[in-house]
């Protein structure tokens, strides 16, 4: 039998990292007097929100710039010897932006004084990145029934969104798409294909203080992604303030449907109810030293956060069901062809017309008599308890079912969803150099998942699903010099998803996993079971980074590093219980053909091809007859048996990386930056090694090796040369970005009537590369482990249980004793082609690979731009951006079926 061989090259590797991802912000600009640039004037900046200071002077060419400021307002106060003081209120300062303050001084006494409100920095004059915030106020006014501020992505310019897909930003992958909060990333690891739309932190409208959206041109500072959405927790104020929230959404209030009202199904009840608070303010910290109070109230600082939801709702579903007369065993058709009326043989046909209604009193009997071989004349056992019993009696709706033998039941299942969140930030300024901050984060949700358990008749599913998430983020500060801030953060992320089923499992399913989802019989009916078993995933991220920035005359530095790892625990218990398949046994059985049906006083047979499946259905689900059964096995280990017992993935992924970038203030209204980022990025590990992969004999052309009539199996890691290992290490990947802004300042004629002046308008553009995770863990359990649809004969694989005649038919009855299913043998390695085909693929089986040399993904990016600021806080922005993807995910098929060239396709046409 042909061997259909397949190879999936999985052109990616892991980018999953978040360097220098600190979220503050940065305040620069340049102090200049009538007669050019001012050195040595004094700017000291406060944060409004704790009235902490600090001072900087001007350097020789008057230039000023604060780094690592935790976003808010500022006030900012510059003076110099005779000229008037300068103060900014309110100056805005966002996560990962800067924002620019140029001033003239104005001559005068130096306790005079020119006050004006600076607000936020409406257009992005001293960088070429793309990006825009979305501030405390848009989050908490805007009108969000999720109260996700990741909704408000969607309203960017560049980011694509639909109903039917994910969303996508200036045309990359959703999962070229990074989402970070306080600087840890909180992505899913091991799905990423909705990474724009969902984060499984889940943060909130009043957990989140503003978070900012870079779209294209990041600087180096920035990693693992294309896109970048950046979070920040709130922090406490020098003030107390709180807020508390209700929210109430039910169904008492709303319209039912046509078809449900048709049926007589009740509208879908919902009664969501989302609640919760805030509260946030200064808290004592000890004090240390002689004189004042033992304790200082304004240096240490709290924010508090709950969010409740209780949703009990339903949603709507149908199950296909028997009519009460063949419940009872009246088979019921309609008559394909005209004749007499017939009344023998258990065959009732009152009428000879096409179209008109027969029936079958007994099915099982009248297969009996049709010699059909061990079907009894009374309905199975197990069929009754198991089937029967737990089906309703009578249908509800039409749109399902033959309206003869089977009919629709159309009902509301519980969908009931309930979260708890718990946020909290501490920050402490130790001293007036030297600060720590501490955030935690906590929720844990539930939900009944009815579309998981889509078969079964209660009103409550089956199955449950809970997603745990902890994140613990830990910052240290340090200003080394007025010109030098370093930054400490550690971090760790929990996500556990697990579905449950609810129920005990029986010892045997009625059902294998080749059979359509959720039915019997071939389809007649709704399985009124549920096949599900337990699985799900264990993730964990740590991550440990520091950040430096350098301020040195007109240039602003960043060096920066990071270490970062994954482990993702995934398992499954699909299929580890038996599954028997309801279907009647052609060798050993027979089945009712068209003769047994045979047109008395005309030709042919009185029913159709179509009917007689459904007669033989209905006599294989009646009577328990059981064709086929299967069971899935797995080992614990590479060395360990196949056994019945939960399938587990235990995978590891590491990324480290070092950037260094520089923003040149090059003059007054021009700045130039550039950086770049080295990724590295250690090959994907499988601890149990319990993956199969095509050994490559020559690296640089892994086709051959596929094709070879004589290619070989062996453990994960043979072609990287690394225990299991699934590709080699990838280092070379240097992440280049560049970008200019320049922001003319015309005094007069049309360029200021085209420009605006000073800092009203500019012009900017730049490139960058970014590597990103593309998926790869699921890709690669998908291509090589037999979790996904992988090479099976190591870790899951199914066996099937063979029959009386040596064959996969058996001839069960489902209240009788089963043909147990036999585990595999687990077969020595390296092992051929052909054995592992022969084995365990019953001789269709796959060969995956991945490439070795497995390179990263990236994603180049490069935008050109005006921005023009108008009155109001009013701009208008017109770009280009484009983007282009290198070494993205794709599989190739090298053995596809061929019709052209070997004349087959000519031979079928002739």
């Amino acid at each position: 039998m042909k061997k259909i061989l397949f190879v999936v090259f999985a052109l990616f590797i892991s980018s999953i990292t978040i360097l220098g991802q600190t979220p503050t912000g940065s305040l620069s600009g340049i102090v200049s007097s009538p007669d050019g640039v001012l050195p040595n004037a004094t700017v000291e900046i406060k944060f409004n929100n704790t009235g902490k200071s600090q001072t900087a002077t001007t350097d020789g060419s008057g230039g000023f710039a604060f780094v690592q400021l935790e976003p808010g307002n500022y006030t900012v106060m510059i003076s110099a010897s005779g000229f008037k003081t300068f103060i900014a209120n309110d100056v805005k300062i966002d996560i990962g932006r800067e924002y620019g303050l140029n001033r003239t001084l104005e001559i005068g006494a130096i306790q005079e004084s020119v006050t004006v409100t600076a607000g936020e920095d409406v257009i992005t004059s001293t960088s070429a990145q793309v990006s825009n915030v979305v501030s405390p106020q848009q989050i908490l006014s805007l009108p969000l029934i999720t109260r996700s501020p990741l909704s408000l992505t969607t309203l960017q310019a560049g980011v694509q969104s639909n109903p039917f897909q994910n969303t996508s930003i200036n045309g990359m992958r959703t999962t070229a798409t990074n989402t970070t909060r306080d600087g840890i990333s909180i992505n899913d690891p091991f799905i990423r294909t909705n990474a724009t739309d969902f984060a499984p932190g889940r943060p909130s409208v009043d957990d989140t203080g503003e978070f900012t959206i870079s779209t294209s041109n990041q600087e180096a500072d920035l990693g693992s992604g294309g896109a970048q959405i950046t979070l920040v927790t709130p922090r406490g104020t020098s003030d107390y303030h709180g807020a508390l929230f209700a929210f109430n959404r039910n169904s008492a209030f709303g319209a039912n449907n046509f078809f449900s009202n048709r049926s007589g199904t009740p509208l879908a009840f919902r009664n969501r109810n989302q609640y919760g608070g805030k509260i946030g303010g200064p808290f004592p910290t000890p004090r240390f030293g002689e004189g004042g109070p033992a304790f200082d109230r304004n240096k240490g600082f709290f924010f508090f956060a709950y969010e409740g939801i209780k949703d009990p709702r339903s949603t709507t579903g149908t199950r296909t069901i028997l009519t009460p007369s063949a419940r009872a065993g009246t088979f019921t058709f309609t008559r394909n062809a005209a004749g007499n009326p017939i009344n023998a043989g258990g065959i009732s046909c009152p009428s000879g017309a096409v179209g008109s209604t027969c029936t079958v009193g007994n099915i099982l009997t009248f297969a009996q008599s049709q010699g059909l071989v061990g079907v009894p004349s009374t309905v199975d056992s197990v069929i009754q308890s198991r089937v029967l019993s737990v089906m309703p009696t009578a249908g509800n709706t039409t749109t399902v079912g033959d309206s003869l033998n089977t009919t629709g039941f159309q009902l509301n299942r519980g969908q009931d969803q309930t979260l708890d969140t718990y946020t909290f930030r501490g920050d402490v300024d130790i001293t007036q150099k030297d600060s720590v901050n501490l955030v935690y984060s906590w929720n844990r949700e539930d939900n009944l998942r009815p579309d998981v358990d889509v078969a079964t008749f209660t009103a409550s599913p089956n199955v449950t699903q809970f997603s745990e998430n902890e994140q613990v983020t830990v910052a240290y500060r340090r200003v080394i010099a007025s010109n030098i801030v370093n930054e400490f953060r550690w971090g760790r992320f929990k996500n556990d998803v697990v579905f449950d089923r609810i129920s005990d499992s029986p010892s045997f399913l009625l059902q294998t996993p080749a059979t359509t989802s959720g039915t019997l019989a071939g389809g007649l009916i709704t399985n009124p079971e549920d096949i599900f078993q337990d699985q799900g995933r264990i993730n964990r991220v740590t991550t440990f980074a520091n950040n430096l920035n350098w301020i040195v005359g007109k240039h602003s530095l960043k060096f920066g590093g990071q270490y970062q790892k994954y482990e993702v625990n995934s398992f499954n218990d699909a299929f580890i219980i038996p599954g028997y398949n309801i279907g009647l046994s052609g060798p050993f059985t027979g089945t009712l053909q068209q003769t047994n049906f045979a047109n008395v006083g005309g030709t042919g047979s009185i029913i159709s091809t179509g009917q007689l499946a459904t007669a033989n259905s209905l006599v294989a689900l009646l009577g328990g007859v059981l064709n086929s059964g299967t069971q899935s096995f797995n080992q614990a280990d590479i060395s360990s048996p196949f056994q019945a017992v939960r399938q587990a993935a235990p995978f590891l992924n590491w990324n480290h990386a070092l950037y260094a970038s520089d923003r040149w203030n090059v003059m007054p209204g021009l700045t130039i930056t550039g950086g770049v980022r080295w990724e590295m990025f250690p090959p994907l590990r499988l601890d149990s090694g319990l993956a199969l992969e095509p050994v490559i004999s020559d690296p640089d052309n892994p086709a051959a090796s596929l094709l070879a009539g004589n290619g070989s199996f062996n453990v994960v890691g043979t072609n990287a040369g690394k225990e299991f290992r699934f590709y080699n290490f990838d280092k070379n990947n240097f992440a280049p970005s560049f970008g200019i802004a320049w922001s003319p300042n015309f005094e007069s004629g049309i360029g200021k009537f085209l420009f605006g002046s000073a800092g009203k308008s500019v012009i900017r553009g730049g490139y960058s590369l970014a590597y990103f995770n593309d998926s790869i863990i699921t890709t690669l359990n998908n291509t090589l482990t037999s979790g996904g649809t992988g090479n099976f004969g190591l870790g899951r694989t199914s066996s099937v249980a063979i029959g009386p005649n040596g064959t996969t038919t058996l001839n069960d009855r489902a209240s009788g004793n089963l043909t147990s299913v036999a585990p595999p043998t687990a077969g020595t390695l390296p092992r051929s082609f052909l054995q592992n085909n022969t084995n365990v693929q019953g001789f269709f089986g796959n060969a995956g690979a991945v490439d070795p040399n497995l390179q990263n993904p990236a994603t180049k990016q490069y935008s050109v731009g005006f921005q023009r600021e108008f009155f109001g806080n009013t701009a208008i922005e017109i770009r280009y951006v484009g983007t282009s993807s290198d070494n993205l995910t794709r599989g190739l098929n090298l053995n596809q079926i061929e019709v052209v060239n070997n004349g087959f396709l000519a031979d079928f046409r002739r």
